[in-house]
């Protein structure tokens, strides 16, 4: 980035001053306050509400922002967010993000994320987009399939993903950085505040299309993310674990228990178990096993555990499920 740009946004603000000042106090590297937090978003929220189609706004440093998504602001906007120097760190959608200096990460509406801190020397930029400005540039797209058409689309019609994200590392892209560094001008100087300058967001776009084989794409929709939990809570009800689907699908497990119990209303636990009963009643209709080894086959050891669990969800014991079954 041109250095008399990059200039103007690393002296520190009486915020980062007044977080410093905290730290030092309190003997701490970083701080995660809801006040900090809200005061951040103040700003941008009346730009939302004052019907801007774009906002700039710089990531204070020494700060962890709370996991957050933009589904209720003013707009429903999706994130830009541009690293101008340093580097900044993410979990995007329960997956972890390191961004370098040059790189630009999109996120839609849906995608929960949260921040760690920056250091002083880290400069980071969020835009808040309101999606209908990416109308033009993907009319003019076509029919045109790829990852990055369809995100924008999924982004216009406001598709309650689980949180889909694409991160363009193109930082040896010049034509990228021209584009961003415009942007950023026109921004500060208040050029684009009465109409978005179209052309640069459609350059914008036309460019990281072309430059797509650069971006790593992340997240599911909610019916695929859904899906992908309970095929596996089938296939491994007996010995499973939240610990290994997070693994096999990538993601941070505890953003993953806070989805699944909001994707399906019952944590890991319970729909595991939930299963394991059901298999338990299959295996005692069609099978001679005894209730010992069924309970051993469908991962319940505690074998009182699984009479007193049996009986609960079905009002009887497996004993008499299996007579009156059979």
């Amino acid at each position: 980035m041109d250095s008399a740009l990059l200039q103007t946004f690393r002296p520190l603000t009486d915020m980062e001053w007044g977080i410093l000042d905290l730290l030092e106090k309190e003997g701490l590297d970083s701080v995660a306050s809801k006040d900090y937090h809200d005061s951040v978003w103040d700003t941008v929220m009346d730009h939302m509400k004052s019907g801007w189609a774009i906002s700039l706004h710089r990531h204070p440093r020494f700060f962890r922002a709370f996991e957050h998504e933009h589904s209720w602001n003013p707009g429903r906007p999706v994130e830009m967010v541009y690293v101008c120097a340093g580097q900044r760190s993410t979990i995007v959608s329960g997956k972890s993000i390191d961004q370098q200096a040059g790189e630009l990460l999109i996120v839609d509406q849906y995608a929960k994320h949260e921040d760690f801190p920056l250091g002083e020397n880290d400069i980071s930029l969020g835009f808040l987009v309101r999606p209908e400005l990416f109308l033009a540039p993907l009319g003019m797209m076509g029919s045109d399939n790829s990852e990055f058409r369809s995100f924008l689309a999924g982004s216009l019609r406001q598709d309650q993903q689980a949180g889909r994200y694409m991160h363009f590392q193109v930082a040896e892209v010049p034509q990228v950085q021209n584009l961003m560094e415009n942007l950023i001008r026109g921004l500060l100087t208040g050029e684009y505040r009465s109409g978005v300058n179209q052309y640069t967001m459609g350059a914008l776009a036309f460019t990281l299309l072309e430059h797509q084989d650069k971006a790593i794409a992340g997240g599911l929709s909610q019916g695929d993310l859904t899906c992908k939990i309970l095929r596996y809570i089938e296939a491994h009800c007996a010995n499973g674990s939240l610990e290994e689907l997070a693994g096999s699908l990538h993601y941070n497990m505890n953003w993953l228990s806070t989805e699944i119990k909001r994707l399906t209303g019952s944590s890991f636990k319970e729909l595991q178990q939930g299963k394991r009963l059901a298999k338990a009643k299959i295996l005692l209709s069609t099978t001679d096993f005894t209730i010992d080894t069924i309970a051993k086959l469908v991962g319940l050891t505690n074998l009182t555990r699984f009479y007193q669990q049996f009986r609960e969800q079905n009002g009887c014991s497996p004993k008499e499920f299996r007579k009156a079954t059979r």
